[in-house]
């Protein structure tokens, strides 16, 4: 992109990320309140139990481990937030005050949002770049699609609340967008690491990005990879950049709920929730 583009992705960066922060909501139901309640655990106590802040999950977004209470969520939206949340301490209240329904005295909960904001903010300019980089489409026209994905999809909902949504998305396009970099130009030992890492990521966000990562992880290495003189060593640096990622989840699972593959939506109440028996039923059939 030259400097006229990234001049227009900065400026439609700040009036995107300012409308959906000017738009977020607090915690408004139990789904991102089993969020927030991680969120609070991590920052808060330096651990993953929730039973103190059960109540953001409404009683029903959480899963079980004997007495003890975690959150049903993939751990990736909390972790990454819970940073944000705790340097907030230092950090001014808001000038407005946030009608949040849950935690709603909690001047350090608006921090928390920037997370979502951000997130699907740099995924809408990750798109502009693909638009103007990959597919060399008008700067007007560009912009528009922009735009258009930024406020007439699910794109401004998810980023102006702590659902996965947002966070689970920048991971996926972000991976798109280095796969179509990729396919033209020559790509480094560190952008393997990078590309591996970034899918496991997306399945950190949300578990079922592990249908995506299978297919967009098995396209790339068949038709990037498999044709390189070098193609052992980039699979290795590709595996080791997404086993950082599993294995991180791998330990969280086995800490939690006492076995590396017992995620944590499985562990709810599965009387309320039949859908998370398993993997296969978490899928709505017929696909």
């Amino acid at each position: 992109m030259n400097k006229t583009d990234w001049r227009t992705a900065a400026i439609l960066f700040a009036a995107i990320s300012s409308v959906y922060f000017a738009t977020v909501a607090g915690i408004t139901s139990s789904n991102d309140g089993s969020h927030y309640a991680l969120v609070r655990a991590l920052a808060d106590k330096q651990g993953f139990e929730i039973s103190e802040y059960l109540s953001f999950t409404e009683n029903q977004d959480y899963a079980l481990n004997g007495d003890l209470r975690f959150s049903d969520r993939p751990p990736g939206t909390a972790i990454l937030t819970a940073p944000v949340y705790a340097a907030s301490q230092v950090l001014p209240p808001p000038l407005v005050e946030l009608r949040s329904k849950h935690d709603p005295d909690n001047p350090r909960l608006v921090y928390a949002l920037l997370v979502p904001v951000i997130a699907a903010s740099v995924t809408v300019i990750i798109l502009f770049w693909i638009l103007r980089a990959h597919f060399a489409l008008p700067l007007p026209s560009s912009v528009l699609t922009t735009l258009a994905f930024a406020f007439g999809t699910m794109t401004w909902k998810y980023g102006s609340l702590l659902y996965s949504h947002a966070t689970s998305g920048l991971a996926v396009m972000a991976a798109v967008a280095l796969i179509l970099r990729w396919q033209t130009c020559e790509v480094s030992k560190t952008s393997q690491v990078f590309l591996g890492l970034l899918l496991g990521t997306s399945v950190l966000m949300e578990y079922t990005n592990i249908v995506f990562v299978v297919l967009v992880g098995s396209y790339w290495l068949v038709g990037r990879i498999a044709n390189s003189p070098y193609r052992r060593r980039q699979i290795v640096l590709f595996a080791i950049g997404g086993l950082i990622p599993a294995l991180f989840l791998m330990w969280y699972n086995t800490v939690n709920f006492g076995g590396p593959l017992k995620l944590s939506t499985f562990n709810a109440d599965t009387t309320r929730w039949p859908q998370n028996q398993s993997f296969l039923t978490d899928f709505a059939t017929p696909i």
